[in-house]
């Protein structure tokens, strides 16, 4: 985890023409690094650490995850992914997002070659996301760029009904929108608190107190479905709010992380060469909520230099 939030702050500082080069470069060391665990991490490890974490049979879980954060891992991401469904059972559910955005919701629609296709276009979550995505009886919804991949008891409570015309992205009637309904746990697999995309399911569910967040023009976006391809336009986050939220900026994580475990609300565990964390997504969107209430966001704390977002 602290290794993942000394690449960003590297990246954040680098001059655009350099960034490419110290990507290739950073997962060059990451490989090397994996190498020298000679040990890994097995199937066995990873329920006893979700155990730790409070994952019982029956749960829903929204998973982010970063499989070369442990080191070696015995059997690669289909083991995460064993793990993971012995933890749940089979009256459990599990999500992953399979966002198919390189960088920006922008930078993504403005391509115009590009069209989502829910049942072919590649997870760019990293490879336990891709290979849930690709496993028999998981469906994926159609957004089309924030796409998540259900499998489980309350695969069609999350996705049924899909709006294709996207009045948001995260809010009310999305499938991610639902996880509290169903007691959902966000569960982050060798993540920080930064790349996770719950945050904006309080902001999507409460606009009014996040002005700018969103561009005030929705853009087009093209998607495969089984009638063929369709149009929907989509709001589509504000680039300087993109830029400085809290996967970008560590100082911003270790605020939120604080401010979770000071109220008791996170548990974690040490696996590998990382951790397991979990949260209940109905105590998630209390903690964004108090933050707020105190002066912050996933966007600026109250010790930044930039003013907190409030309540317009």
């Amino acid at each position: 985890m602290a290794l993942e939030r000394t690449k960003r702050a590297v990246l954040r500082l680098s001059p655009p023409f350099l960034r490419d080069t110290l990507v290739r470069s950073w997962r060059w060391v990451r490989r090397r690094w994996i190498k020298l665990d000679p040990d890994g991490v097995d199937q066995g490890a990873f329920e006893a650490a979700l155990r730790a974490v409070g994952i019982v049979r029956g749960d829903t879980l929204m998973v982010h995850s970063s499989l070369s954060s442990f080191g070696h891992v015995k059997g690669g991401p289909e083991v995460v992914l064993r793990a993971l469904m012995e933890s749940v059972g089979p009256e459990g559910t599990l999500v992953f997002p399979t966002f198919s955005i390189p960088g920006s919701m922008l930078e993504r629609l403005a391509d115009p070659t590009y069209v989502f296709d829910p049942a072919t276009t590649p997870s760019r979550m990293g490879a336990i996301s891709e290979a849930f995505r690709k496993l028999p009886g998981v469906r994926r919804n159609h957004h089309p760029t924030h796409s998540i991949a259900v499998w489980g008891r309350n695969q069609d409570r999350l996705l049924g009904g899909e709006d294709l015309t996207f009045p948001t992205n995260f809010g009310p009637g999305t499938a991610m929108g639902r996880l509290a309904d169903v007691g959902g746990k966000i569960v982050g697999l060798g993540i920080s608190l930064g790349p996770v995309t719950y945050y904006h399911c309080f902001e999507d569910h409460h606009l009014e107190r996040f002005p700018g967040v969103y561009l005030p023009d929705r853009v087009s976006a093209r998607i495969q479905t089984p009638e063929g391809v369709i149009t929907s336009r989509i709001l589509v986050h504000a680039p300087d709010y993109h830029a400085r939220r809290v996967d970008k900026d560590p100082a911003i994580e270790a605020f939120v992380r604080a401010f979770f475990d000071s109220r008791g609300v996170r548990r974690a565990a040490q696996l590998g060469r990382s951790g397991v964390w979990a949260v209940a997504c109905a105590d998630f969107l209390r903690m964004v909520d108090l933050m707020q209430q105190e002066g912050a966001t996933i966007y600026s704390t109250p010790s930044a230099s930039m003013q907190p977002l409030s309540p317009s």
